[in-house]
């Protein structure tokens, strides 16, 4: 079975028996889903100066912006929902 996203928010799985368009559910990863909430961030208010800023707080956001840290720059990591 495939799937692919429709312009207008509608999913739409393949199968032989059903091909009626489907409301889009967003999926949901299986580290989010068994791993708990992660703290409490703070929502950026104002300015704030750093050396680097990193845009998206996922896998790769954060392990960049860590090694980043270890060798001493000031990053602000900017994420819109919660990191990892």
């Amino acid at each position: 079975m495939g799937h692919f996203v429709l312009a207008g928010g509608m999913s739409h799985a393949r199968s032989s028996s059903d091909s009626s368009p489907q409301p889009f559910r967003p999926m949901v990863s299986v580290w989010s889903a068994v791993t708990p909430p992660g703290p409490a961030c703070e929502v950026l208010q104002g300015t704030v100066d750093a050396d680097v800023a990193v845009i998206g707080g996922g896998f790769t956001g954060l392990s960049t912006a860590l090694n980043l840290r270890k060798q001493g720059v000031d990053v602000a990591v900017l994420e819109a929902a919660e990191p990892g």
